[in-house]
């Protein structure tokens, strides 16, 4: 997916850096390019895309998190504002690298039909209450569909169906 071109783009990002968004773009790719780097050391066979995008969700979950953190030092602190707005940029950047999220509403429609083809292939007289038992399985369905599926979305409809 993104390992085989992280060198040409780190060049490219180079080449541009005249702006100080390329000089942002180039580290946020320096930034790509380590954390891959370090999941090779780590013992991950890349290219993988199921590996690389689990590596570029957790940059965006710190890159969040410090977004949020920055956010709590206040307007006046010209640094913490500095600091994030570059992880708001490289929040953007990821978000354009991964794959879509499904949005809570279409997590919640899946999950509903999920139920019902789930329920339909159960004998006649499926006890809904039980249904939570089999909360594991209704989800994996759902990811099928959805890979980046909030389980917890998934877990409460399975709860509101099941009672």
């Amino acid at each position: 997916m993104i390992y085989e071109t992280l060198d040409q783009r780190i060049t490219e990002a180079m080449l541009e850096e005249k702006l100080l968004s390329e000089k942002l773009k180039t580290n946020f790719w320096k930034g790509v390019k380590t954390e891959m780097v370090n999941a090779i050391h780590n013992g991950v066979k890349l290219p993988n895309d199921e590996a690389e995008t689990e590596i570029l969700r957790s940059m965006l979950k710190r890159c969040r998190t410090a977004i949020e953190e920055f956010s709590k030092a206040g307007e006046d602190n010209k640094i913490a504002m500095q600091n994030k707005k570059v992880n708001e940029f490289e929040a953007w950047e990821l978000e354009q690298l991964l794959p879509k999220e499904a949005s809570p509403e279409e997590v919640h429609v899946a999950t509903v039909n999920a139920v019902v083809s789930f329920v339909a292939g159960k004998e006649p007289g499926f006890d809904m209450k039980t249904l939570q038992r089999y909360t594991k399985d209704i989800i994996n369905i759902v990811k099928a569909q959805y890979p980046t599926a909030n389980n917890g979305i998934i877990a409460g409809v399975i709860k509101e169906m099941a009672h």
